[in-house]
C-alpha cells in the first residue's frame, strides 16, 4: 500500500490480521515532503496497534479502610492493541510503605487470574479463554475485587498494582500508561494506584 496507509485504523490489514510487527523494506520516500510526512504519520499510527496495548481507563477505591473489614477496588481495563497477551500473568494488589524503597507489606492475587484462564491444566496459557484481554474484547472490562487487609500495622500505605509472571521469570508486564515505577521487581515494575489509610479494627 502507498505510504503504509493500509496499516492505520481498526479496519486496516494490520488490525484485522493481528500484526505484531512490520518492517521498513517497502518504505517509499518521495521527493514530495508532504508524502513523507504522511508516511511517518501512518507508520507511527500503525505502531500503536501492534501486539497488545493494555491500558487502565480508570478505577475507584476508598481512601480509608479498616483492618479485617472488606473493601472493593474497581479497575477499568482495555486492550487497545490488535492481539492478546499470550503469556501467563497474574494480577496482584500490594500495600507498600510510602517511604522509599516502598517495601511490600501485604499482597493479594486478584480473581482476574481466573478471568485470564491461567491454571495448571493449561500450562502454556493458550486458547480462547486463557488470554489477558484479547483484542476481540474491544470495550472496557471492569474488574471489581473485594479485599480484606489482615494483620498489618495501621498507617498510610500505597495501594499498588503489579502484573507478575506466573513462573517468576520475567519482570512485571508493562502497561501502555504512565506511572510505572522504575527498577526491577520487587523495587520497581509496579504502579501506584492510590494512597490509602489503613485503620485499626
Amino acid at each position: 500500500c502507498t505510504n503504509y496507509s493500509c496499516l492505520g485504523g481498526t479496519n486496516s490489514e494490520l488490525y484485522n490480521l493481528h500484526f505484531s510487527s512490520f518492517g521498513n523494506g517497502n518504505y517509499f520516500f518521495s521527493q514530495n515532503n508532504s508524502q513523507n510526512i504522511e508516511l511517518i504519520a501512518n507508520v507511527s499510527n500503525a505502531s500503536k496497534y501492534l501486539g497488545y496495548r493494555i491500558v487502565l481507563n480508570g478505577g475507584t477505591c476508598p481512601s480509608n479502610v479498616n483492618i479485617g473489614e472488606p473493601f472493593a477496588v474497581s479497575l477499568e481495563w482495555k486492550n487497545e492493541g490488535n492481539a492478546p497477551v499470550y503469556e501467563k500473568w497474574e494480577v496482584w494488589y500490594e500495600l507498600r510503605t510510602t517511604s522509599s524503597p516502598n517495601y511490600v507489606i501485604w499482597e493479594f492475587k486478584t480473581s482476574m487470574y481466573k478471568f485470564m484462564g491461567n491454571d495448571d491444566s493449561n500450562p502454556l496459557g493458550m486458547g480462547e479463554n486463557t488470554l489477558l484481554l484479547p483484542y476481540q474484547y474491544s470495550g472496557i472490562y471492569t474488574h471489581i475485587q473485594t479485599i480484606t487487609v489482615e494483620t498489618i500495622p495501621p498507617g498510610q500505605y500505597y495501594l499498588c498494582l503489579s502484573i507478575r509472571d506466573h513462573y517468576g521469570y520475567s519482570q512485571p508486564l508493562p502497561l501502555a500508561i504512565y506511572g510505572r515505577v522504575a527498577g526491577n521487581y520487587p523495587y520497581g515494575g509496579y504502579y501506584i494506584l492510590k494512597t490509602i489509610n489503613v485503620n485499626a479494627p
